[in-house]
């Protein structure tokens, strides 16, 4: 029993070393070398960004999250919301759909490049709705790029633009966006403001890491 826990402790050190070395030595810094080592595509149509919400059981948020989102609309960034017949098998009636177009129907959204998806099964994982929404959207070309949130996510105001930006001069196969977890850090319990702590940790110091890491990569090939 005392080498398996001696092993789990060493597995913990080594996760817990590689998150601090991704904090130390991947900094800003590298970041923008890193952006500058990219080429621009130069001459390709301008990529239009569609934002895909995958959503279940969001009837009572879905108002909150749909003026959050709306910020960031135009001609070049588009909101998809998906949502699933599922709900009428666990709760009866799809209610997030029919919020959805009640809300849809008011002049300050109607204006608004929104599209609404509903996910016609039974069954199927938030994956399931978003690949069916892909396949359903004639108007996605190639070189378009899906940006993937959740109905509770709050991008910061200048995120968008600056992906946006990336995606425009970089042509990035993938973008990976971390997330610090600390928007409502204030006024978090004891419990949620350590897990905030943890998640903001990980997200610096290992997924941005492993993103550096992985552009290096493709650079060198």
């Amino acid at each position: 029993m005392n080498f398996v826990a001696w092993g789990l402790l060493f597995i913990q050190f080594i996760f817990d070393l590689s998150i601090l070395l991704g904090l130390l030595f991947f900094d800003d810094k590298t970041v923008i070398k890193n952006q500058n080592e990219h080429r621009c595509n130069k001459g390709k149509r301008k990529s239009t960004v569609y934002l895909f919400i995958a959503l279940f059981n969001e009837s009572k948020g879905i108002k909150n999250t749909l003026d959050w989102f709306s910020k960031f609309l135009s001609s070049d960034v588009q909101l998809v919301l998906v949502t699933t017949e599922k709900e009428k098998r666990v709760f009866g009636e799809n209610k997030t759909l029919q919020r959805i177009n009640s809300l849809l129907s008011l002049s300050n959204y109607a204006s608004l490049p929104i599209t609404v998806v509903n996910y016609p099964f039974l069954k199927g994982n938030k994956g399931a709705q978003l690949n069916y929404a892909i396949r359903q959207l004639d108007k996605l070309m190639p070189d378009d790029y899906i940006l993937v949130y959740d109905a509770d996510s709050r991008p910061d105001l200048k995120s968008i633009d600056e992906l946006s930006r990336i995606i425009q001069t970089k042509r990035p196969n993938v973008i990976q966006q971390s997330s610090l977890y600390i928007g409502n850090y204030d006024v978090s319990s004891p419990y949620m403001k350590v897990e905030a702590l943890f998640e903001s940790i990980r997200a610096m110091g290992l997924e941005r890491r492993n993103y550096l890491v992985d552009c290096k990569m493709k650079l060198d090939t």
